[in-house]
């Protein structure tokens, strides 16, 4: 996720805890965007940045903007994986790992997709096309002799 100028909101205000940014922390991977939550954001007197979700029990702190954020993300991992853990959980919190887990899987997903190395394609290919009307197949194979072009049999 690219970070512009976050200590100035869309509007050209400060966020503050009274007046926070809304947003959505996301993860660019490749050309696919995944969304992790909705959330709000702003800087304390301290100039600290907070990110708190709107969706999770997620809320994190740090100096700049984008360290917030990165570890918010983070956060949002570890919370999944706690919530995984629980042998017995709330009703919010099933309701928040079934609402998270999905974003987290496709996170995966993305990821996977776009590691995996390139498939191997062949160095040509060849396509020729059926007659129409017939089931018969005008591809062929035509073994090759060790006999010289002028050797071969004439097809007399």
């Amino acid at each position: 996720m690219s970070v512009l100028d976050a200590s100035v909101a869309r509007d050209g205000r400060t966020p503050t805890e009274a007046e926070p940014e809304t947003g959505r922390a996301a993860l660019r991977i490749g050309d696919h965007k995944v969304v992790l939550s909705e959330g709000i954001r702003w800087i304390e007197p301290d100039g600290n940045h907070v990110i708190r979700s709107l969706e999770f029990d997620v809320t994190v702190g740090a100096p700049t903007f984008k360290a917030a954020l990165w570890k918010f993300i983070d956060n949002l991992f570890d919370f999944a994986a706690y919530l995984g853990e629980l042998e017995d959980l709330a009703e919010n919190e099933e309701e928040m790992f079934h609402r998270l887990a999905p974003r987290l899987v496709r996170v995966s997903r993305e990821l996977e997709r776009l590691l995996e190395p390139p498939r191997k394609r062949p160095l040509f290919s060849v396509n020729l096309p059926r007659r129409r009307g017939s089931r018969e197949d005008v591809r062929a194979w035509y073994p090759s002799s060790r006999q010289h072009g002028s050797q071969l049999p004439s097809h007399a």
